[in-house]
């Protein structure tokens, strides 16, 4: 949440939103490493093309590349792993009470890093409360969506669907911040899109089917 949130700071909403639409790229490649899920050829050929996707929208070797345009990979992976570490906790643990233990931790982060970055600044409208309000409601709620679907379900499965957050990104940077980085996207996100369809094909060849 931090690098996403310093992220937003420094770059344009559509583009910070689609560079941590790496997540997926990085689920299925830690499924391997730590749940041992088989990845085959296939779903890694596509982590590889996400991420060559990625390149093509941070464009390394650009004037405009600097060190904050690595910030949204940062949240991608700090998404992912949690999200691979969701299935490793004890079924029989209501999914609330670790929503509740989550947000408990995040909680003690944040409040170290606000003492450390010089304490807290009192609000000055009603406005900015509901604001805070309203950022603490939506991203509870997501993050409660998420520990559940990842419970319930195969990584490596879901997560080509958080590609739908993609649109919502390009479409409320337009809506609100009158954004249109169109020519920096493309053909990046494409690309991360179809690397993520395609680990989503393999994972539905590969589940046995019913008798």
């Amino acid at each position: 949440q931090l690098c996403f949130y310093l992220s937003l700071a420094r770059m344009e909403f559509a583009t910070a939103s689609t560079l941590v639409f790496a997540g997926p790229l990085f689920v299925t490649a830690l499924s391997g490493l730590v749940l041992k899920a088989p990845i085959g050829p296939w779903r890694w050929g596509a982590v590889l093309a996400g991420f060559a996707g990625v390149t093509l929208i941070l464009q390394p070797g650009a004037d405009a590349f600097s060190v904050w345009s690595l910030l949204p990979l940062g949240a991608a992976l700090g998404y992912a792993s949690s999200s691979v570490c969701a299935p490793l906790i004890d079924q029989d643990a209501p999914t609330p009470l670790v929503s509740l233990y989550a947000s408990s931790a995040a909680l003690v982060g944040a409040f170290c890093l606000a003492m450390a970055d010089g304490g807290f600044t009192a609000f000055e409208t009603w406005e900015e409360v509901a604001l805070i309000l309203s950022v603490g409601l939506c991203g509870g709620l997501g993050v409660f969506c998420l520990i559940s679907a990842y419970r319930l379900a195969s990584p490596p499965a879901l997560a080509p669907f958080e590609y739908f957050g993609m649109i919502y990104a390009l479409i409320l940077g337009w809506l609100i911040f009158g954004e249109s980085p169109l020519d920096k996207l493309f053909p990046g996100a494409p690309l991360i899109v179809a690397a993520g369809l395609t680990i989503a094909w393999r994972e539905r060849r590969r589940r046995p089917k019913p008798a």
